[in-house]
Protein backbone atom coordinates (compact mmCIF):
# COMPACT_ATOMS: atom_id res chain seq x y z
CA UNK A 1 0.00 0.00 0.00
CA UNK A 2 1.54 3.30 -1.00
CA UNK A 3 2.11 5.85 1.55
CA UNK A 4 0.21 9.36 0.47
CA UNK A 5 1.98 12.24 1.33
CA UNK A 6 0.88 15.87 1.41
CA UNK A 7 2.92 18.24 -0.46
CA UNK A 8 2.94 21.69 0.82
CA UNK A 9 0.56 24.33 -1.51
CA UNK A 10 0.70 27.92 -1.86
CA UNK A 11 -1.89 29.43 0.29
CA UNK A 12 -3.75 32.58 -1.48
CA UNK A 13 -2.45 35.18 0.76
CA UNK A 14 1.06 33.48 -0.06
CA UNK A 15 0.05 33.68 -3.82
CA UNK A 16 -1.13 37.40 -3.90
CA UNK A 17 2.18 38.54 -1.80
CA UNK A 18 4.25 36.58 -4.85
CA UNK A 19 2.25 38.38 -7.57
CA UNK A 20 2.50 41.69 -5.67
CA UNK A 21 6.39 41.58 -5.14
CA UNK A 22 6.55 40.09 -9.33
CA UNK A 23 4.40 43.62 -10.00
CA UNK A 24 6.86 46.22 -8.23
CA UNK A 25 9.94 44.06 -9.82
CA UNK A 26 8.12 44.61 -13.28
CA UNK A 27 7.50 47.85 -11.98
CA UNK A 28 11.22 48.44 -11.33
CA UNK A 29 12.59 47.15 -14.41
CA UNK A 30 10.62 48.53 -17.18
CA UNK A 31 11.46 52.57 -16.85
CA UNK A 32 15.41 50.95 -16.62
CA UNK A 33 14.57 49.08 -19.88
CA UNK A 34 12.68 52.00 -21.74
CA UNK A 35 16.32 53.75 -20.68
CA UNK A 36 18.38 51.61 -22.01
CA UNK A 37 16.06 51.24 -25.19
CA UNK A 38 16.19 55.04 -25.76
CA UNK A 39 20.09 54.97 -25.09
CA UNK A 40 20.79 52.68 -27.68
CA UNK A 41 18.53 54.25 -30.56
CA UNK A 42 20.33 57.38 -29.53
CA UNK A 43 23.35 55.74 -29.98
CA UNK A 44 21.97 54.01 -33.51
CA UNK A 45 21.25 57.41 -34.40
CA UNK A 46 24.04 58.89 -33.73
CA UNK A 47 26.18 56.15 -35.82
CA UNK A 48 23.99 57.00 -38.47
CA UNK A 49 24.69 60.68 -38.66
CA UNK A 50 28.27 60.12 -38.13
CA UNK A 51 28.02 57.53 -41.38
CA UNK A 52 26.26 60.36 -43.07
CA UNK A 53 28.83 62.75 -42.84
CA UNK A 54 31.97 60.51 -43.47
CA UNK A 55 30.12 59.81 -46.99
CA UNK A 56 29.89 63.90 -47.73
CA UNK A 57 33.49 63.39 -46.81
CA UNK A 58 34.32 60.67 -48.92
CA UNK A 59 32.17 62.71 -51.55
CA UNK A 60 34.85 66.05 -51.23
CA UNK A 61 37.86 63.44 -50.99
CA UNK A 62 36.25 62.61 -54.89
CA UNK A 63 34.95 65.54 -55.98
CA UNK A 64 37.19 68.26 -54.06
CA UNK A 65 33.59 69.92 -52.74
CA UNK A 66 31.00 69.27 -50.17
CA UNK A 67 27.93 67.84 -51.59
CA UNK A 68 24.82 70.66 -51.61
CA UNK A 69 21.70 70.04 -50.10
CA UNK A 70 19.88 70.02 -53.05
CA UNK A 71 20.26 70.76 -56.49
CA UNK A 72 19.30 73.69 -58.96
CA UNK A 73 18.85 72.68 -62.28
CA UNK A 74 18.72 75.68 -64.51
CA UNK A 75 18.66 77.98 -61.75
CA UNK A 76 15.96 76.88 -60.67
CA UNK A 77 14.68 74.96 -57.23
CA UNK A 78 13.50 71.76 -58.04
CA UNK A 79 16.53 69.51 -57.77
CA UNK A 80 17.30 66.14 -56.06
CA UNK A 81 18.75 66.45 -52.97
CA UNK A 82 22.35 66.12 -51.22
CA UNK A 83 21.46 62.46 -49.90
CA UNK A 84 21.03 60.84 -53.45
CA UNK A 85 24.40 62.47 -54.60
CA UNK A 86 25.41 60.11 -51.27
CA UNK A 87 24.07 56.53 -52.32
CA UNK A 88 27.19 55.96 -54.07
CA UNK A 89 29.20 56.48 -50.75
CA UNK A 90 26.74 54.44 -48.67
CA UNK A 91 26.95 51.12 -50.35
CA UNK A 92 24.17 51.59 -52.20
CA UNK A 93 25.73 52.47 -55.68
CA UNK A 94 23.07 49.90 -57.68
CA UNK A 95 20.27 52.37 -56.44
CA UNK A 96 22.57 55.42 -57.83
CA UNK A 97 23.07 53.76 -60.75
CA UNK A 98 19.71 53.68 -61.49
CA UNK A 99 19.08 57.35 -61.52
CA UNK A 100 22.31 59.13 -61.87
CA UNK A 101 21.00 60.69 -65.43
CA UNK A 102 18.32 62.34 -63.75
CA UNK A 103 20.02 63.77 -60.78
CA UNK A 104 20.87 67.03 -62.80
CA UNK A 105 17.58 67.08 -64.03
CA UNK A 106 14.50 69.09 -62.31
CA UNK A 107 12.55 66.68 -60.19
CA UNK A 108 9.53 67.54 -63.04
CA UNK A 109 11.13 65.90 -65.42
CA UNK A 110 12.93 62.86 -64.27
CA UNK A 111 12.03 59.05 -64.90
CA UNK A 112 9.97 56.70 -62.92
CA UNK A 113 13.10 54.90 -61.58
CA UNK A 114 13.56 58.21 -59.30
CA UNK A 115 9.92 58.34 -58.99
CA UNK A 116 10.22 54.92 -57.58
CA UNK A 117 13.45 55.32 -55.55
CA UNK A 118 11.55 58.74 -54.52
CA UNK A 119 8.75 56.21 -52.24
CA UNK A 120 11.60 53.85 -50.74
CA UNK A 121 12.03 54.30 -47.65
CA UNK A 122 15.87 54.08 -46.31
CA UNK A 123 17.14 53.02 -43.29
CA UNK A 124 20.30 54.77 -43.60
CA UNK A 125 17.96 58.16 -43.49
CA UNK A 126 15.57 57.14 -40.27
CA UNK A 127 16.31 57.88 -37.01
CA UNK A 128 15.27 54.66 -34.76
CA UNK A 129 13.46 56.75 -32.21
CA UNK A 130 11.40 58.73 -35.19
CA UNK A 131 7.73 57.68 -34.63
CA UNK A 132 6.64 59.41 -37.66
CA UNK A 133 5.35 57.13 -40.51
CA UNK A 134 7.39 56.30 -43.31
CA UNK A 135 6.17 58.30 -45.77
CA UNK A 136 4.54 62.03 -45.79
CA UNK A 137 1.39 60.39 -46.20
CA UNK A 138 0.74 59.60 -42.58
CA UNK A 139 -2.26 57.69 -43.22
CA UNK A 140 -0.25 55.05 -45.03
CA UNK A 141 -2.62 54.73 -47.97
CA UNK A 142 -0.58 55.77 -50.69
CA UNK A 143 2.22 53.31 -51.98
CA UNK A 144 3.72 55.68 -54.03
CA UNK A 145 3.94 58.65 -51.35
CA UNK A 146 7.46 60.12 -51.20
CA UNK A 147 9.34 58.46 -48.28
CA UNK A 148 10.64 60.89 -44.92
CA UNK A 149 14.16 61.27 -44.13
CA UNK A 150 14.65 62.09 -40.65
CA UNK A 151 18.52 63.88 -41.72
CA UNK A 152 18.87 67.42 -42.89
CA UNK A 153 21.72 69.75 -43.77
CA UNK A 154 22.45 72.80 -41.98
CA UNK A 155 22.43 75.83 -44.86
CA UNK A 156 21.97 78.46 -42.91
CA UNK A 157 21.28 80.42 -39.38
CA UNK A 158 18.32 82.47 -40.33
CA UNK A 159 15.29 81.92 -42.44
CA UNK A 160 16.30 85.06 -45.45
CA UNK A 161 19.41 83.45 -45.96
CA UNK A 162 17.89 80.28 -46.45
CA UNK A 163 15.46 81.97 -48.66
CA UNK A 164 18.38 83.15 -50.35
CA UNK A 165 20.39 79.61 -50.98
CA UNK A 166 17.22 78.38 -52.40
CA UNK A 167 17.22 81.57 -54.92
CA UNK A 168 20.85 80.82 -55.75
CA UNK A 169 22.04 84.83 -54.45
CA UNK A 170 25.20 86.24 -55.17
CA UNK A 171 25.65 88.76 -52.49
CA UNK A 172 27.84 87.98 -49.85
CA UNK A 173 28.65 89.35 -46.20
CA UNK A 174 26.64 90.19 -42.72
CA UNK A 175 24.73 93.17 -42.27
CA UNK A 176 23.11 92.95 -45.86
CA UNK A 177 21.09 90.52 -48.49
CA UNK A 178 23.06 88.01 -47.58
CA UNK A 179 23.95 84.38 -49.29
CA UNK A 180 23.87 81.34 -46.80
CA UNK A 181 25.69 81.42 -43.88
CA UNK A 182 26.41 77.46 -43.16
CA UNK A 183 28.81 75.39 -44.56
CA UNK A 184 26.27 73.43 -46.64
CA UNK A 185 24.25 75.34 -49.62
CA UNK A 186 22.30 74.67 -52.21
CA UNK A 187 23.78 74.77 -56.04
CA UNK A 188 25.29 72.16 -58.14
CA UNK A 189 28.60 73.46 -56.41
CA UNK A 190 29.20 72.52 -52.63
CA UNK A 191 31.56 74.32 -51.17
CA UNK A 192 34.97 73.36 -50.12
CA UNK A 193 36.86 72.68 -47.07
CA UNK A 194 39.39 75.25 -47.64
CA UNK A 195 36.15 77.56 -47.26
CA UNK A 196 35.47 76.70 -44.29
CA UNK A 197 37.27 79.27 -41.99
CA UNK A 198 35.87 78.45 -38.97
CA UNK A 199 37.66 75.11 -39.23
CA UNK A 200 35.67 71.77 -39.44
CA UNK A 201 35.81 70.93 -35.81
CA UNK A 202 33.63 74.36 -35.40
CA UNK A 203 30.84 74.08 -37.89
CA UNK A 204 28.27 72.02 -38.22
CA UNK A 205 26.86 70.05 -40.97
CA UNK A 206 24.06 67.78 -40.10
CA UNK A 207 21.50 67.81 -38.05
CA UNK A 208 18.52 65.26 -37.27
CA UNK A 209 14.75 66.26 -37.84
CA UNK A 210 11.27 64.57 -36.90
CA UNK A 211 9.34 66.55 -39.04
CA UNK A 212 6.63 64.78 -41.21
CA UNK A 213 5.68 66.30 -44.23
CA UNK A 214 8.45 68.52 -45.49
CA UNK A 215 11.22 65.71 -45.35
CA UNK A 216 11.10 63.64 -48.88
CA UNK A 217 14.39 62.54 -48.81
CA UNK A 218 15.18 62.98 -52.49
CA UNK A 219 14.00 66.33 -52.56
CA UNK A 220 16.57 69.26 -52.18
CA UNK A 221 13.87 71.38 -51.01
CA UNK A 222 13.21 69.22 -47.94
CA UNK A 223 16.42 68.52 -47.05
CA UNK A 224 17.97 71.68 -45.42
CA UNK A 225 17.62 73.78 -42.60
CA UNK A 226 18.14 77.37 -40.77
CA UNK A 227 18.94 76.94 -37.34
CA UNK A 228 16.92 80.28 -35.43
CA UNK A 229 13.55 81.75 -35.58
CA UNK A 230 13.45 85.38 -34.93
CA UNK A 231 10.68 88.10 -33.72
CA UNK A 232 10.00 91.68 -34.60
CA UNK A 233 10.97 91.12 -38.59
CA UNK A 234 14.89 90.26 -38.00
CA UNK A 235 16.47 88.06 -40.43
CA UNK A 236 20.15 88.57 -41.43
CA UNK A 237 22.88 88.57 -38.81
CA UNK A 238 24.84 91.61 -37.87
CA UNK A 239 28.25 91.56 -36.86
CA UNK A 240 28.06 95.62 -35.12
CA UNK A 241 26.58 98.54 -35.24
CA UNK A 242 22.72 99.67 -34.81
CA UNK A 243 20.49 97.00 -34.44
CA UNK A 244 23.52 94.26 -34.38
CA UNK A 245 22.29 90.92 -32.26
CA UNK A 246 25.15 89.09 -34.05
CA UNK A 247 27.08 88.64 -30.69
CA UNK A 248 29.58 91.78 -30.72
CA UNK A 249 33.66 91.57 -30.13
CA UNK A 250 34.73 89.91 -26.93
CA UNK A 251 31.84 87.66 -26.80
CA UNK A 252 30.30 86.43 -23.31
CA UNK A 253 27.59 83.83 -23.15
CA UNK A 254 24.41 84.87 -23.82
CA UNK A 255 25.18 88.45 -25.74
CA UNK A 256 23.48 87.40 -28.40
CA UNK A 257 20.91 89.95 -29.02
CA UNK A 258 22.69 91.88 -26.64
CA UNK A 259 22.15 95.43 -29.24
CA UNK A 260 19.20 96.92 -27.02
CA UNK A 261 17.51 98.61 -29.84
CA UNK A 262 15.95 94.76 -30.79
CA UNK A 263 14.75 94.35 -27.12
CA UNK A 264 12.98 91.06 -27.01
CA UNK A 265 13.25 90.29 -30.67
CA UNK A 266 16.44 88.17 -30.18
CA UNK A 267 16.75 85.28 -32.37
CA UNK A 268 15.98 82.16 -30.36
CA UNK A 269 17.43 78.39 -31.14
CA UNK A 270 14.56 76.32 -33.61
CA UNK A 271 15.54 72.68 -31.80
CA UNK A 272 12.68 71.98 -29.89
CA UNK A 273 10.11 72.86 -32.75
CA UNK A 274 6.46 71.16 -32.92
CA UNK A 275 5.54 70.01 -36.34
CA UNK A 276 2.71 68.02 -35.44
CA UNK A 277 0.18 71.85 -36.29
CA UNK A 278 1.57 72.03 -39.08
CA UNK A 279 0.22 69.28 -42.29
CA UNK A 280 1.56 69.85 -45.38
CA UNK A 281 -0.16 68.35 -48.75
CA UNK A 282 1.78 66.86 -51.59
CA UNK A 283 0.79 66.24 -54.44
CA UNK A 284 3.84 65.51 -56.48
CA UNK A 285 7.80 65.28 -56.28
CA UNK A 286 8.34 68.57 -57.60
CA UNK A 287 5.23 70.72 -56.19
CA UNK A 288 6.52 71.85 -52.80
CA UNK A 289 6.49 75.39 -51.47
CA UNK A 290 8.11 76.81 -48.21
CA UNK A 291 4.67 77.90 -47.06
CA UNK A 292 2.08 75.45 -46.38
CA UNK A 293 -0.78 74.54 -44.67
CA UNK A 294 -2.80 77.24 -43.34
CA UNK A 295 -0.16 79.97 -43.52
CA UNK A 296 3.39 80.87 -42.98
CA UNK A 297 5.32 79.30 -40.80
CA UNK A 298 8.99 79.42 -39.32
CA UNK A 299 8.81 75.91 -37.79
CA UNK A 300 8.84 73.52 -40.66
CA UNK A 301 12.61 73.69 -40.94
CA UNK A 302 14.44 73.95 -37.53
CA UNK A 303 16.60 70.51 -36.42
CA UNK A 304 14.30 68.43 -33.93
CA UNK A 305 14.28 64.91 -32.56
CA UNK A 306 12.52 62.11 -30.69
CA UNK A 307 15.85 61.98 -28.07
CA UNK A 308 14.78 63.27 -24.85
CA UNK A 309 15.84 66.98 -24.22
CA UNK A 310 18.65 66.84 -27.45
CA UNK A 311 18.99 66.98 -30.71
CA UNK A 312 22.18 65.19 -32.53
CA UNK A 313 24.36 67.01 -34.40
CA UNK A 314 27.41 66.30 -36.59
CA UNK A 315 30.41 68.91 -37.18
CA UNK A 316 32.25 68.71 -40.57
CA UNK A 317 35.19 66.63 -38.48
CA UNK A 318 32.98 64.05 -38.33
CA UNK A 319 32.32 64.40 -34.55
CA UNK A 320 28.89 64.04 -33.22
CA UNK A 321 27.57 66.08 -30.37
CA UNK A 322 24.24 65.96 -28.70
CA UNK A 323 23.48 69.34 -28.11
CA UNK A 324 21.27 70.79 -25.50
CA UNK A 325 17.85 72.12 -26.75
CA UNK A 326 18.90 74.71 -23.93
CA UNK A 327 22.05 75.94 -25.80
CA UNK A 328 23.29 79.45 -25.59
CA UNK A 329 21.85 80.66 -28.48
CA UNK A 330 25.18 82.97 -29.67
CA UNK A 331 27.26 79.61 -28.68
CA UNK A 332 24.58 77.53 -31.05
CA UNK A 333 25.07 80.78 -33.55
CA UNK A 334 28.86 80.06 -33.96
CA UNK A 335 28.39 76.93 -35.12
CA UNK A 336 26.16 77.01 -37.20
CA UNK A 337 28.19 79.52 -39.50
CA UNK A 338 30.97 78.39 -41.34
CA UNK A 339 33.22 81.71 -41.37
CA UNK A 340 33.40 84.82 -39.73
CA UNK A 341 36.44 83.83 -37.14
CA UNK A 342 33.82 82.70 -34.59
CA UNK A 343 35.26 81.46 -31.25
CA UNK A 344 36.17 78.32 -31.23
CA UNK A 345 33.43 77.15 -28.48
CA UNK A 346 32.25 73.75 -26.94
CA UNK A 347 28.58 72.94 -27.88
CA UNK A 348 28.30 70.15 -25.30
Amino acid sequence: MKKIVKRPAFTLVELLVVIAIIGMLVGLLLPAIQVARRTAMRMQCQNKEKQLTLAALNFESAKKRLPVAGRTPNNSFDGVSGFVLLLPYLEQEAQYKMVKDDVSKSLSSTSTQLRDLAATSMPAFRCPASSTNPTVDDTGSSQTAPAVGNYKFIVASMETLYMNAVSNSSSVGYGSVNTPDGATSFGNKGRTLGEISDGTSHTLHMTESNEQYYARWVVGQDSGVYTYCTKGGISTPVKSGTNSFYAPSGFQQNQLGADATYADSTPWTNLDRDYEQYPYEWSSLSNSSFQSGSGTDATKFGPSSEHNGVVIHTFLDNSVHNIDIEIDPAVYFFATTYKGGDPGLDVD
